[in-house]
């Protein structure tokens, strides 16, 4: 019983010799989060246009809403924007009389076509054509990147340095010396993607202003959090 007792003691003691090896081996770190913010302008724009109309047959409704998308996409097409950078959804619902509301009196036919515009400078010009050549509303105006990495990378890249600096603020405060990184985690580039909250403009006479546009900037933040070696 003796002999067993001891054993189990032996044991522990060896468990816990290791275990104070190991503690004593794991270096001291600083630990940090790092945040940095590029700011960059956008080199395109995605916008809705609707061709929206009301007619007492669906067949009426039908033609009259192809006529119209064709003229749009036609106009499009000479603003340099081609198949490739559009996506449309169709819908055809029926009107309902407002006092008999069982007792269907029309048709109403809505094409929503989704526009890149890969050349922003021509946006307002854009606008304008499709308004004057079928399209009813325009909504969901935003900006954006065509290739964002380079954004993305750079708010990464500042994150790290404004990881590094406080690092070296509190290694300093504490008359430490920082010997090498522990492990580093990235937690994400955001890009504040810019919208015009509401945009929605509605088909203006021939007699209205060119339509103008000011798309602003975006605004990437890369985040890190990253673990110092100290000693």
């Amino acid at each position: 019983m003796k002999k067993k007792i001891l054993m189990i003691l032996t044991v522990l003691a060896m468990c816990l010799a290791i275990n104070g090896v190991a503690m004593a081996a794991e270096p001291a770190v600083v630990a940090v989060e790092g945040t940095g913010a590029y700011t960059v302008a956008p080199d395109q724009a995605s916008v809705e246009f609707t061709v929206e109309n009301t007619a007492k047959t669906v067949q009426l409704a039908q033609a009259e809403n192809a006529q119209k998308a064709a003229q749009l996409s036609a106009a499009l097409s000479r603003q340099g924007i081609y198949s490739k950078d559009i996506q449309s959804s169709y819908r055809l619902s029926p009107v309902y009389d407002r006092k008999e509301y069982s007792k269907i009196v029309g048709y109403t036919a809505e094409n929503t076509f989704r526009v890149v515009v890969n050349d922003i400078n021509k946006l307002g010009e854009v606008l304008d054509a499709a308004m004057a050549n079928g399209a009813t509303q325009v909504s969901d105006v935003s900006y954006g990147l065509k290739d964002e990495k380079a954004a993305r990378n750079e708010a990464l890249r500042r994150a790290v340095l404004d990881a590094r600096s406080k690092a070296d603020v509190i290694a300093s405060t504490l008359g430490v010396k920082i010997i090498g990184v522990r492990l580093v985690t990235e937690q994400g580039t955001n890009m504040g993607r810019y919208e015009l909250a509401g945009a929605h403009l509605m088909k203006a006479d021939g007699n209205a202003a060119p339509t103008s546009v000011a798309p602003g900037t975006i605004d990437f933040r890369g985040n890190v959090h990253i673990e110092y070696q100290i000693q």
